[in-house]
């Protein structure tokens, strides 16, 4: 969920579709154009690597770690809108 024009959003998932819901911890997803390229100059600046870029349903996605610890996604997927 966004508003037109924004620069984030809010996903929420069916627990139907996620089998270990109980496990997962609230996450933030970034957008950005190139997965694979963003990966790798993070990992030449020494940003932890959690997953590897791969594709998904949805489109590419990756996992990095902050330096606390908190696991960011980035996903090539465009914001989705809903009705305006």
């Amino acid at each position: 969920m966004a508003p037109p024009g924004a620069e984030t959003s809010l996903v929420l998932y069916p627990r139907g579709l996620m089998p270990d819901w109980a496990e997962r911890k609230p996450s933030v997803v970034f957008h950005c154009a190139d997965v694979s390229g963003t990966i790798e100059t993070l990992r030449k600046h020494g940003v932890a690597i959690m997953m590897e870029p791969g594709d998904l349903p949805w489109g590419e996605f990756a996992v990095i770690a902050d330096l606390d610890g908190n696991w960011l996604g980035l996903t090539d997927q465009a914001i989705a809108h809903g009705p305006e």
